[in-house]
C-alpha cells in the first residue's frame, strides 16, 4: 500500500529557497522584515519554491500563532425563515469583505445551544451572533465576551458585559399592528407565521 504523503512544511520550503524558515514566514506573512533585507530575488525563489512543492499554511498553527481563527459563528434554530436567512446573507456579505469564514450551527434546544458556547469558549472563531437564543443566560454571554470572544445577541432580553445586543420590538409591533385592525372596525385577526419551533413565538 502506498504510504500517505507527507505535508509539506515550511522548513522545506526554506530549504528549497535556501533561507531561513522566519525569512518564509515574513514574505507569506506579506512583511518585510526590520531591516528591509529580503530583495525581490529572495521573495521571487520563495514563492517559486511555495508553488512547486505544493506548500500550504497550516491553518491551525498560524491561528494559534496570531490567537485569531479568521471564524466567525452563527448560531440560529434553523434556515428557511426568511428573516433569518436575510440575516444569514448580510453576515456572509460582512465577513466575506473582511477575510472571514462563516461557521453555522443549527439547533434547537438546551443541549444544542451549551454545545455551542462549549466551542465558542474553547475558541471555535473569533466571533459569533446568536439568533434569539432561548436557553442561555446573560452570564452565560458575558463569560464568553471574557474569553475575548466578540458576541452579538439578537434578543429582546439577553445582553451582558462585553455582549453587543440587537433588539427588535416585536411585541409592540404586533400591539399596533391590533390597534389598527381594531380601529378598522376588524374583529377576527390571524397571524401567520412559520413554525419555528421557538417557544418566543
Amino acid at each position: 500500500m502506498e504510504r500517505p504523503r507527507q505535508r509539506t512544511t515550511i522548513s522545506d520550503v526554506a530549504r528549497a529557497a535556501q533561507v531561513s524558515p522566519a525569512t518564509v514566514s515574513l514574505i507569506l506573512n506579506g512583511r518585510r522584515n526590520g531591516d528591509d533585507r529580503i530583495s525581490d530575488e529572495t521573495r521571487q525563489r520563495v514563492l517559486r519554491a511555495v508553488a512547486s512543492l505544493g506548500y500550504v499554511p497550516n491553518q491551525t498553527a498560524r491561528s494559534l500563532r496570531r490567537r485569531k481563527t479568521e471564524r466567525v459563528c452563527l448560531y440560529v434554530a434553523r434556515l428557511g425563515v426568511p428573516y433569518y436567512d436575510l440575516l444569514a446573507q448580510a453576515l456572509q456579505q460582512a465577513a466575506d469583505e473582511r477575510g472571514y469564514t462563516i461557521i453555522v450551527s443549527l439547533g434547537f434546544g438546551p443541549a444544542a445551544e451549551h454545545r455551542v458556547l462549549d466551542q465558542l469558549m474553547r475558541g471555535l472563531a473569533d466571533g459569533v451572533v446568536l439568533i434569539r437564543p432561548s436557553y442561555l443566560t446573560s452570564s452565560d454571554l458575558s463569560a464568553l465576551a471574557r474569553t475575548g470572544t466578540a458576541v452579538l445577541v439578537h434578543s429582546d432580553h439577553l445582553g451582558g458585559e462585553g455582549v453587543d445586543a440587537v433588539r427588535v420590538t416585536e411585541a409592540e409591533a404586533s400591539y399596533e399592528g391590533m390597534e389598527y385592525h381594531c380601529a378598522q372596525g376588524d374583529r377576527r385577526v390571524a397571524d401567520i407565521g412559520p413554525a419555528t419551533g421557538d417557544p418566543e413565538q
